[in-house]
Order: C-alpha cells, then sequence, then structure tokens
C-alpha cells in the first residue's frame, strides 16, 4: 500500500532467535499485517534457513518432535527440550533438513545444511537439530563446545509466498552475513546463494 492506515503501527509480523540473522517481514499496513497472519497459520509461507552444524549429514531428514520449554534453570535464558511424548507444554515442531555441502572446521567435519520448517516453534531448529545429533556448530546452549567462538551459524535466507493480491515477490531471499561468508571460505565450503526470483 502506499500509505500507512493512520491507527496502525508499522512493526514485525514474526521474530527470529536472538544471534539468528536473516529476513524480518514487516507490514506497513493493517490490511498486510493480517493477510500475513492468515497466511502463516494456513502455513501458505514457507520460511527457511542455513546454518553450519556439526557431523556428516548425507541424506535429507523430516524431524518430527514434541519440543516443550526445558525444566533446567539458565538463568534468564530460557531453552527448549525434546519430550519423549506430547503433553500439556508440548508443541509440535516439523523440521526438514537437507545436507548441501560438506567442509571441515579445526579437524572436525561440518554440514552447510538447509532448513525448511513448516512449524514456527521457539529455537526449534537448534533443539531438534541437538537432539537428532547434528547440533549447531558452537551453540553452546543445546551442545558442548570446546570452541571459543559464541556466535553459531544460522540464517533465515528466504521467505516464500503463495500466490497473493499484495504484489510480493514469489520470494525473497537475504544475503549471507559477511562473517557466515567468511567462515564457509574458512572451512573450505564453496557454495553460492541463489538470487531472489
Amino acid at each position: 500500500q502506499n500509505s500507512p492506515a493512520l491507527s496502525f503501527v508499522p512493526g514485525p509480523l514474526h521474530r527470529i532467535d536472538r544471534f539468528t540473522s536473516g529476513l524480518v517481514a514487516f507490514s506497513w499496513d493493517l490490511e498486510g499485517a493480517l493477510w500475513f497472519s492468515e497466511q502463516m497459520q494456513n502455513h501458505q509461507i514457507k520460511k527457511e534457513y542455513l546454518g553450519i552444524i556439526k557431523g556428516n549429514l548425507n541424506n535429507s531428514q523430516i524431524w518430527k518432535d514434541e519440543i516443550a520449554p526445558s525444566k533446567q534453570n539458565h538463568g534468564d535464558f530460557y531453552t527448549m527440550e525434546v519430550c519423549k511424548e506430547k503433553n500439556a507444554d508440548s508443541k509440535t515442531a516439523i523440521t526438514e533438513v537437507f545436507p548441501l555441502e560438506h567442509g571441515v572446521y579445526k579437524g572436525e567435519q561440518i554440514t552447510l545444511a538447509r532448513f525448511s520448517i513448516p512449524t514456527g516453534r521457539k529455537h526449534q531448529i537448534r533443539v531438534q537439530s541437538a537432539f537428532h545429533n547434528f547440533p549447531l556448530l558452537f551453540d553452546s546452549a543445546y551442545t558442548k563446545s570446546d570452541f571459543l567462538q559464541k556466535q553459531f551459524f544460522l540464517h533465515a535466507y528466504k521467505i516464500k509466498f503463495s500466490k497473493n493480491n499484495l504484489k510480493l515477490p514469489s520470494e525473497i531471499i537475504a544475503p549471507l552475513p559477511v562473517a557466515f561468508k567468511n567462515f564457509l571460505l574458512q572451512s573450505e565450503i564453496h557454495f553460492q546463494l541463489e538470487k531472489t526470483t
């Protein structure tokens, strides 16, 4: 729309986790915000991430787990955990993971992976990756890290839209941060991000 609604304050329509880089959608008016919310609820908006995980992931996988707030105390930082079975506090998390390239960091095998999340739960990719033995590299909240670096690499790089009447492109892609690209080169991972269509 060309002008914002007088009673509407533009703001983020969804969130990404702390230390995660990438796309966050904003709406200029109420119509767009309501449309985005409805499309998200109907799973018509697809979000994809790029992340660096520990280990050699050789095949695509689909992870479906019940996750809930962890009972462990981390001070003012709240983590999630995978539950053995569905309960009153848990929510279903579905993550599709696809290996893209393999590399080495300080003698350790790593994988650049693409994540697609039909569900959007707090720390979903992080907790499920750790649970399925492919934790995000440097993610000290969900795995023991032998490295001093604290910043893990997880990037919300693409949002894909279904057919819409808001004149949006079919998808939007966010370039990788410089630190992410440099780390890939240092780890002998040669990857080119596709351009927005």
